[in-house]
């Protein structure tokens, strides 16, 4: 895009420079690219592709021709705008902000705005989808509860400004999590969070899928200095379960795998009569030292924060760690906010951990939550 659009205005031509991308050498508007046609995929279409800008309309409802439009919506429209030919597609899990697109936006230089003019498609829901209707579905709107098996109130958590809250719903960039108890540095529902991540990666290996990725998303900051601190505390957790294991204190390990037998009992084993088609092993069978030390390993070695400053090789890459480890799947707890809700596919989702305030009218933030569950 920036190749044919950087120039102002639009050309009457174009210029190949050989193995060199086209540049545009003349000003001029309109469509010049009569033979060729183009179609633009756009994704994630309700994001940074809507001009967020106020175009004038005139009495007649004719737009403003010179109005400039927003940087991201001026590059689509002017790339389309050099083709005779050509076909634009969005997809977009919130598209409301598309819908309220002007019907009538234009200018001269960009031609029409981004529309939905011809058709808007709902995509069918398949059975298998856990989504926002099994998330927010009318009967807890109106009684203000979650019930389902599946689902947990994070109840600790209230909707106050105090900044001795481990996360408050609106904190600062230098905001440092913590709990205020001494010796606990992540809420107690944080942890049991990660303990029956654990626990389901121990039953999937069990039941033959040591091939496939297992993953827990956390996301409870959009803020990536916050999201760095977390990403410490929850290292540091799963280092103490390492140590405890590591060093066999017997007090100690006894305790912490009671802890894991109690979540196994009450989250896992209470539904296993509703599944009967699947492998529910015993505890004993799982929470031995050979199969739990090897999955706080693997997971101790992947706690990844994902965001816009993530280093390169620091990111998550499925495919390349299986060619790395002769195909065994990665456990990993990935960390973030924004880039984890657009765009990004966390395989193996099993246990999805967020704070997230959804003021009205945000009905996006609630939207693209609900779709992290997926599959």
């Amino acid at each position: 895009i920036k190749h044919f659009c950087e120039a102002p205005g639009m050309a009457k031509g174009i210029k190949h420079i050989k193995n060199k991308p086209f540049k545009i050498i003349a000003e001029q508007t309109g469509s010049f690219i009569k033979n060729y046609p183009i179609l633009v995929i756009d994704d994630e279409t309700d994001n940074a592709s809507v001009d967020t800008g106020d175009q004038t309309y005139y009495d007649d409802e004719n737009p403003d021709p010179n109005y400039e439009p927003k940087t991201i919506n001026r590059l689509i429209r002017q790339l389309l705008n050099i083709f005779e030919k050509k076909a634009y597609v969005g997809y977009t899990a919130t598209p409301y902000a598309n819908i309220f697109i002007h019907d009538k936006g234009y200018t001269t230089t960009h031609g029409p705005d981004l529309f939905p003019k011809n058709f808007v498609i709902d995509l069918p829901i398949p059975e298998n989808h856990t989504g926002l209707e099994k998330l927010f579905p009318p009967e807890i709107i109106e009684e203000g509860e979650i019930y389902d098996d599946e689902i947990e109130n994070i109840s600790q958590f209230k909707l106050v400004k105090d900044s001795s809250v481990w996360l408050p719903p609106q904190h600062k960039k230098d905001h440092i999590p913590c709990t205020g108890i001494e010796g606990q540095k992540l809420p107690r529902s944080l942890r049991r969070a990660i303990l029956s991540f654990l626990i389901t990666s121990l039953v999937r290996n069990m039941r033959g899928e040591i091939h496939a990725h297992k993953t827990m998303l956390i996301h409870v900051s959009r803020l990536t200095k916050v999201q760095k601190e977390i990403q410490m505390q929850v290292q540091d957790e799963i280092e103490e379960l390492r140590d405890i294991l590591n060093q066999n204190i017997p007090s100690e390990k006894k305790s912490l795998i009671d802890e894991f037998k109690q979540i196994y009992d009450e989250d896992f084993l209470s539904i296993s009569n509703e599944h009967p088609e699947k492998v529910w092993p015993k505890a004993e069978q799982i929470f031995d030292d050979k199969h739990l030390k090897m999955i706080i390993n693997q997971v101790g070695d992947n706690v990844k924060c994902l965001n816009r400053e993530t280093e390169k090789g620091q990111d998550l890459d499925y495919e390349e760690y299986k060619r790395a480890h002769s195909g065994t799947g990665i456990a990993t707890i990935v960390i973030g906010g924004d880039k984890l809700s657009r765009g990004l596919t966390l395989e193996g989702l099993s246990i999805s951990y967020f704070l997230r305030s959804a003021r009205h009218p945000m009905y996006d933030t609630l939207m693209q939550m609900g779709r992290w569950f997926g599959y």
